[in-house]
């Protein structure tokens, strides 16, 4: 147990240190990609199956964002949802940033119990 609390997370902290990496931005970015999610979900409710959503933290106010949605095949994205999700970015976090979103119209069916 010690080895895997010294090797993983001390360690893997400690390379990122060195590597500059700093828990702020793991913060930001964790915080955007929370926000993204809750954002498209709540825009469209009952049609999302799946959001995947990745931030790059670009300098201290600028990030890039792409989320891939899946949604039932009947799903249709508000024509302005990329521009909402970039004002609550910049309300919420302070973040200005480019959005990205990938539709992916899916259907799931399932035989298993």
């Amino acid at each position: 147990m010690v080895n895997v609390i010294g090797l993983d997370f001390i360690g893997n902290m400690l390379m990122l240190a060195l590597r500059g990496v700093r828990r702020r931005y793991l913060d930001r970015e964790t915080q955007i990609r929370d926000l993204v999610r809750i954002t498209i979900l709540n825009s469209l409710p009952g049609e999302v199956i799946d959001v995947e959503a990745h931030a790059v933290i670009l300098g201290e106010e600028n990030a890039d964002i792409h989320a891939r949605v899946r949604v039932a095949p009947a799903g249709r994205p508000t024509a302005d949802l990329a521009q909402c999700i970039a004002l609550e970015l910049i309300e919420r976090v302070g973040t200005r940033s480019k959005v990205t979103l990938e539709w992916i119209p899916s259907l799931d069916a399932t035989t298993l119990e």
